[in-house]
């Protein structure tokens, strides 16, 4: 069972993680830093992340501040598993926007960006699946799929790990603390997200690989 934190420092603190490493702001993200990598120039870099950031960040954002508006969530962080259903639905659906949205205007590593949008759409219904059991961990998924992507086309383009990758690996656990200390999951919980995130995402990545998508 979830306990709520004691410290209200450490409660400030663990917000602040939540809101900064947050499993709506990290899927553009991702992907203008897979363009940079791939040396895709500023213009086009701001152009698929700002679409994303349309589609993956404002729209859903919107969407959880009507609900709350409406009063169908107590706030625009859901924490109640029995109303996250509509966000993932609508999230649901945002992704697949976000994957036609890439399909036509990549040009740069576009098998690759389609690849991870691929992954975004599948692991919202693979999350939205396991909710209907169970609360995982959204942002723990998140933080560690980032991560993972990043690790797994390093892997599969070069063999190797660019050093400078190394340093985002303390995101993951700081997440997972600060979803526990901010009283929003369980340990179990945002163990199993971060598991979802480090174990699915590459054997998803890797598949599509092998089926020639990027």
């Amino acid at each position: 069972m979830t306990k709520p934190p004691t410290r209200p420092l450490s409660r400030s603190l663990a917000r602040a993680v939540s809101l900064t490493i947050n499993p709506l702001i990290l899927p553009p993200l991702l992907v203008a830093v897979v363009l940079a990598e791939a040396g895709a120039d500023v213009s086009e870099t701001l152009r698929i992340s700002g679409g994303l950031a349309i589609l993956l960040t404002l729209f859903p954002l919107g969407f959880l501040g009507w609900m709350a508006r409406l009063g169908h969530s107590d706030s625009v962080v859901v924490l109640s598993r029995r109303q996250r259903l509509r966000p993932y639905l609508f999230g649901l659906a945002c992704a697949v926007l976000a994957l036609i949205f890439v399909s036509k205007a990549a040009d740069t590593s576009a098998g690759a960006v389609f690849s991870i949008t691929l992954c975004f759409v599948a692991n919202t219904v693979l999350l939205m699946s396991v909710n209907y059991r169970w609360k995982i961990s959204i942002h723990a998924a998140a933080a560690a799929g980032f991560l993972a992507v990043l690790f797994t086309l390093s892997i599969v383009s070069t063999g190797a790990i660019p050093p400078h990758l190394y340093l985002l690996v303390p995101a993951v656990p700081l997440v997972m603390w600060a979803r526990v200390h901010s009283g929003a999951h369980s340990a179990g919980e945002v163990l199993a997200g971060a598991t979802l995130g480090l174990v699915a995402v590459p054997a998803e990545l890797i598949s599509l690989h092998f089926l020639g998508l990027w």
